[in-house]
């Protein structure tokens, strides 16, 4: 049939651009695909082979009711995309999920159509930090390493060594509280005043998994924890 070579007569070059104006055409305008083999000139099996082939998610029976979309829904859809990722700091795989779409189709949405820049990978890593700092575990946590350095004066090592995290990290949580660093020879002092650590598994376990007590909890198990070894 003369329409079913349309695709397959174009050059090589061509294809490549058809194939990728598929793909739009199905996750982008939710085009069905029995619409995009007629403008190709393909059959529906075709077209579902060329968007397989591009790690396209194709839409159950379901999903595919809800297809062709109008312009005014594409457009209105293509806004919230644009608020979700530039207001709510989505990123662009949440995006993606939160849509149905894949992350090419988003970035596509985002950069061809909206014309919105992208955050660079450092803006992207900091907006995760200021994430993952707001989480209500990392918020306890936070609060109990300034409480561990700051009001029972144990040093960088010994909580780093109680948690799990770096001693780099623990004096950036005690920067960001506001919290002065002790200098070597209050350090000193501190460190002479209290006994030694010894490594009790038990202990430890119950220390490294106290963030995911209550504050309650929290305070008095790190108010045990500094009277048994020499501190507060």
């Amino acid at each position: 049939m003369k329409s079913a070579g349309t695709y397959k007569q174009l050059p090589m070059a061509s294809k490549i651009i058809a194939r990728r104006q598929m793909k739009i055409l199905y996750e982008i305008r939710k085009m069905s695909m029995e619409k995009i083999a007629i403008i190709y000139g393909l059959h529906q099996k075709g077209v579902e082979d060329i968007l397989l082939r591009q790690d396209t998610k194709i839409r159950t029976l379901s999903e595919a009711k809800c297809t062709d979309l109008t312009q005014a829904e594409i457009d209105a859809r293509n806004k919230e995309i644009g608020e979700d990722y530039e207001i709510q700091k989505m990123s662009i795989s949440k995006i993606a999920k939160k849509f149905k779409l894949n992350t090419s189709s988003v970035h596509h949405i985002l950069t061809s159509i909206l014309k919105i820049k992208l955050r660079t990978k450092s803006e992207a890593g900091n907006l995760f930090n200021e994430k993952i700092a707001q989480s209500p575990d990392m918020i306890k946590q936070n609060a109990l390493i300034r409480e561990l350095y700051d009001v029972h004066k144990l040093s960088a090592i010994q909580i780093s060594d109680m948690l799990g995290i770096s001693e780099t990290s623990i004096y950036k949580t005690v920067k960001r509280g506001g919290i002065i660093r002790r200098s070597l020879v209050e350090a000193s002092a501190s460190a002479r005043a209290r006994k030694p650590i010894e490594n009790h598994s038990a202990k430890w376990a119950r220390v490294s998994n106290m963030i995911k007590l209550s504050m309650v909890d929290t305070v008095n198990l790190v108010k045990d924890f500094a009277k048994s070894h020499g501190g507060g």
